[in-house]
């Protein structure tokens, strides 16, 4: 009795250990594992196009936690901001809309000012907000967003 206690007691102490040293890199908190993550976010949108005569103006990733407080990180976003000339923000989102058609996404007026779409585990967010007063308008990526 004793022996199988200190066999399960050690084995639960090796499998603490263990998801302690791992949990970061499956997390994303380790420099290699927010390089992969952000590089998946990357990959996402170098696949889209984006409408004629639009120029980026910023681009960063910023992580995302579980909950408020001291939580883990949960993900990344990276976020790329462009500017428009000539385009209203439902012209952006219709845009979008036809790029992304294999993405599921809400219909009518839940995409006036976001909109959100979903394919597997990524999740991609169209924001116009800003179309009509600094011209821009703002897309974020995230691999594994689908979940969150």
């Amino acid at each position: 009795m004793r022996l199988a206690l200190k066999t399960v007691l050690g084995l639960a102490g090796v499998a603490a250990i263990v998801g302690f040293i791992a949990a970061p890199y499956l997390l994303g908190e380790t420099d290699s594992g927010r390089k992969l993550y952000i590089k998946a976010n990357e990959a996402i949108l170098n696949r889209l196009t984006v409408p004629p005569g639009t120029e980026e103006v910023d681009h960063r990733s910023a992580p995302y936690y579980a909950a408020k407080g001291n939580a883990p990180i949960a993900g990344y976003h990276t976020t790329v901001v462009y500017r428009v000339s000539g385009l209203t923000a439902q012209d952006v989102i219709a845009f979008y809309r036809a790029q992304l058609k294999r993405w599921k996404s809400p219909r009518g007026k839940a995409c006036r000012v976001s909109c959100r779409f979903v394919r597997g585990t990524a999740a991609l967010v169209v924001d116009v907000r800003n179309v009509a007063r600094a011209r821009t308008y703002a897309v974020v990526a995230d691999y594994a967003g689908a979940q969150s």
